[in-house]
This record gives C-alpha cells, structure tokens and sequence, in this order.
C-alpha cells in the first residue's frame, strides 16, 4: 500500500471497516502499541523517538519467528538477524524466560507498575 493514511479501498475493500486510532503525542507522551498491531508514525516537528520491543513468554515465539522471517529477506543486517533468531531459539536462552508468562493488557500491566510504585516509595 503507497499511502496508508489514504487508502485504495478498491483494492483493500476490507480496510474501510478497520478501526483507525489517531494520536498527537508531546513532549515526554509515551504510546503503547501491541505487538502485532499495524502502525503508522508521522512526526509534525523535528522529533528525536525512542522505540523499544519487549519480548517475554507471552510473545516470544512470534519474535522468533518474525526475525527469521526477516533474516529469509536478506539485506545488510540478515547475519545478525539470523544470529540473533536462534540465540532466542536456543535452550541456554529458554531456560532463562518465564514461558508461562500469561499476556498482560495494558490497563493491568500499568495497573502492576503503579502498585510497584507506591510499594518502592513505602520502601524508600
């Protein structure tokens, strides 16, 4: 697809009844995107972003997966790509990943780190 923010519904009829989300982040904003979920990033200003992928129990075989699919396409970083594909896939590197790590919405996930928090601060 060219154009993401303007479709060809002719030729992705479906798309039409996909449910878009826009944002318009500041200074110090931080957005969760799911793993998975298709995105589109347009910055309004000279920017500097920080992007990072967590990788657990939850979602660790889609990472792997992903990246040796990545590494199938080739380009400069294909090696590394494919390096790091099976260090994941290795069993010194599962021994070390809690694989019952069950998947964790958002709410909960900021849910536990605010408890976090305040236990931290209790402590301190």
């Amino acid at each position: 697809m060219d154009d993401v923010l303007n479709p060809d519904y002719q030729q992705f009829p479906l798309l039409r009844y996909a449910k878009r989300y826009e944002a318009e982040l500041s200074a110090g904003d931080v957005i969760f995107v799911p793993a998975g979920a298709a995105h589109q990033v347009e910055n309004l200003a000279d920017s500097v972003a920080v992007s990072m992928n967590y990788v657990d129990g939850s979602n660790l075989s889609r990472a792997i997966e992903e990246l040796f699919a990545l590494a199938l396409r080739g380009g400069k970083d294909e090696e590394v790509t494919l390096s790091l594909a099976k260090y994941l896939s290795s069993p010194d590197f599962n021994a070390t990943v809690n694989m019952q790590q069950e998947p964790l919405s958002f709410y909960d996930f900021k849910r536990q780190y605010l408890l976090y928090q305040k236990l931290s601060e209790n402590q301190a």
